[in-house]
């Protein structure tokens, strides 16, 4: 009994199973990741309470994180004016 050569195409089958395998089992994991959302989130945003969050209920939740991002934070030492230096040789 001889052993068949591996071809080309034996080959690509392999390798087109296998990488759709790989994807099959990444995609639930995907997935849950971005449907992750917790109560809280959920009890602000979640206008409908259908339990999901829709697009305008989406961009309403990341017009928020941006202008909690933009707003500036300040603290004693700035507002005084003046300038901290910090140098760990000193």
């Amino acid at each position: 009994m001889k052993a068949r050569p591996i071809t080309t195409q034996t080959s690509a089958a392999r390798l087109l199973t296998s990488a759709f395998l790989t994807v099959a089992l990444l995609c639930p994991t995907l997935v849950r990741a971005q449907a992750a959302t917790d109560a809280q989130t959920l009890a602000k945003y979640d206008k409908n309470n259908n339990g999901r969050l829709d697009p305008d209920e989406v961009s309403a939740m990341q017009a928020d994180t941006a202008r909690a991002a933009s707003t500036p934070v300040s603290s004693s030492a700035s507002a005084s004016g003046d300038v901290v230096t910090l140098n760990p040789f000193e």
